[in-house]
């Protein structure tokens, strides 16, 4: 969490936000598509030609996931079997053409875990530098309030997330592109996920209940140094994605993004 300085039309204001800036009163411009993902649901913006992705941040509140309401078979595992959620922002990793997660992503955020349908869920921050393992962090607790931020700097990544509620870092840490992999900086993304493929690739997914993204924002290379971030539901090119795993269909989906203090930067993403 850091003071910083953004620029709008009206006036230039300092703000506490988490871990972006956002310029204020930012008018809807966006061609948002419509398309579906087996594990993913949310947004995914494009940068305009020229430019890559530097960092993408997001606010939202760890929601109280329902074990109960899990479907698929329960992930088999030593360290944490039974049905997941997750909850980050990121870069890279949208494959519009086959609908599925492709080559990098780097991200962080909040993951769930329901080790049965009758038990309560327990909430860890992460990071990911995908194809690689998630790093598993502090633990967190359903209803405090997060920050989230991944950015970019050559081809070191940061990763941070802070509980504001609390006022404590869960996570902080630094990562680079794995080898042979492509870390392309081409997208930015907010997302609730069903992690490792989801049901139809055999691990069970949690039942998210309602998730309410706010400040929802992305950075642009190029962009003039007193400005860090552009709100999501402003870019030019988005594309909104509904979760449909096989037998499931539409079971979370984005809502449209609504005005926040700074701009088009909240919308939720809803169970069924």
């Amino acid at each position: 969490m850091r003071y910083l300085t953004f620029v709008s039309t009206a006036a230039t204001v300092c703000v506490l936000t988490a871990g972006v800036t956002l310029p204020a009163g930012a008018a809807s411009t966006a061609h948002v598509k419509s398309d579906s993902s087996t594990t993913w649901a949310g947004y995914v913006a494009f940068p305009p030609k020229g430019h890559t992705i530097k960092n993408v941040g997001v606010v939202f509140r760890v929601p109280k996931v329902k074990c109960s309401g899990s479907v698929g078979a329960p992930t088999k595992g030593k360290l944490y079997p039974g049905w997941h959620a997750s909850f980050w922002a990121g870069i890279d990793g949208w494959s519009p053409t086959s609908n599925i997660t492709s080559g990098a992503v780097q991200q962080a955020g909040v993951i769930a875990f329901c080790r049965t349908r009758k038990s309560a869920a327990i909430y860890r921050a992460f990071y990911e530098m995908y194809p690689a393992d998630p790093r598993l962090e502090a633990a967190v607790r359903a209803g405090d309030r997060v920050s989230v931020d991944v950015s970019v700097a050559g081809k070191i990544y940061s990763f941070s997330v802070e509980n504001l509620t609390t006022r404590k870092t869960l996570l902080s840490a630094v990562a680079t592109c794995a080898r042979r992999t492509k870390c392309g900086n081409a997208m930015a993304e907010v997302i609730t996920e069903a992690p490792g493929g989801g049901p139809d690739s055999g691990r069970g997914l949690a039942d998210t209940g309602t998730v309410r993204y706010t400040y929802a924002a992305a950075g642009l290379s190029r962009q003039p140094p007193y400005v860090d971030a552009t709100p999501l539901g402003a870019f030019a090119a988005l594309t909104k994605l509904t979760m449909s795993p096989a037998g499931h269909p539409r079971i979370v989906r984005p809502g449209r993004f609504r005005m926040g203090p700074n701009g088009l930067t909240d919308f939720d993403t809803y169970w069924k």
